[in-house]
């Protein structure tokens, strides 16, 4: 057993050395390469498959906002600005994202291939594989939300105050969630937009939306007259699953129908779409948050 153990330590050493003499190897190219980076951005091809994108990481915050921003037109132009990706680029291509803190003032954080395999390796590697229950030939996420990702990673961590205590302490401390991991979907919309959207219930300690019931009715009745892609909402269920839909969960409203009084929103963790009525979103959902363009 001892010469096992000695043989299987040796293996590992010779791994990790292995690994050292690469990294060291392809750094100053990575290093060199991020520093001549060409930019352009997104087309409209890239946004409509990035829809088709699942939910990878516990950031259902922000990948519902992003959808929800992308379905819409206004939305869409706005991150086309605010979004870039390096040029000529097919495999793990760099992005440079603009983000607004509470000023308002546009910051620009890159994510480049210096960042996927250093210091965020392992949410690189979150990106590349395929989700549980689905084989790699059905597995395509585009790799926007690992850029944007790591963007807010690097926000988040010179404006700590952008992710709420409460939002660090979440399941502490069965695990350390990331900088961007687990946060409101009100702060993704100011980040992506420099916008502060509508939001009902986001900050109340009720877990369902019976005493705003006449405010999100209103915002129906709104959003039921125009079309999907003239607003950008999502709404957050609360402690209760509904259907497929996990608690404390963010998903992005599809569409508002007042002929028979249901909402569409899609679960981005399967890109399976629900239809639920106005009432059960009511008695189920916590806080809704969005923009009306």
């Amino acid at each position: 057993m001892l010469v096992f153990n000695s043989k299987l330590l040796f293996f590992r050493v010779y791994v990790v050395v292995m690994k050292i003499s690469i990294l060291r190897k392809i750094y100053p190219y990575l290093n060199s390469h991020q520093k001549n980076i060409k930019w352009r951005s997104l087309t409209d091809e890239e946004f409509e498959r990035s829809l088709k994108d699942y939910q990878v990481i516990a950031n259902c915050f922000e990948d519902a906002t992003r959808y929800a921003l992308i379905k819409s037109n206004k939305g869409r132009e706005l991150l086309r600005k605010r979004f870039k990706i390096q040029k000529n680029a097919s495999i793990d291509p760099a992005y440079k994202i603009q983000l607004s803190a509470n000023d308002k003032k546009k910051e620009i954080y890159k994510a480049t291939p210096l960042d996927y395999y250093g210091g965020f390796f392992q949410i690189y590697r979150e990106y590349s594989d395929s989700p549980e229950g689905l084989a790699s030939f059905d597995y395509s996420n585009s790799k926007l939300g690992l850029g944007i990702n790591i963007a807010v990673s690097k926000f988040v961590n010179k404006h700590p105050l952008m992710k709420p205590v409460l939002s660090r302490l979440y399941m502490f401390p069965a695990i350390v969630n990331r900088n961007c991991e687990y946060n409101k979907p009100s702060n993704a919309f100011k980040w992506f937009t420099g916008i502060n959207p509508i939001s009902i219930g986001e900050n109340s300690i009720n877990l369902n939306l019976r005493k705003n019931k006449k405010d999100v009715f209103d915002i129906f009745n709104k959003l039921g007259n125009l079309k999907s892609t003239d607003y950008s909402f999502v709404a957050v269920t609360g402690l209760r699953k509904i259907k497929d839909i996990s608690s404390w969960h963010t998903v992005p409203i599809n569409s508002v129908n007042l002929s028979d009084r249901t909402i569409e929103i899609i679960n981005k963790r399967t890109n399976k779409i629900t239809k639920i009525s106005f009432d059960e979103f009511i008695n189920n959902f916590k806080a809704i948050v969005g923009i009306k363009w």
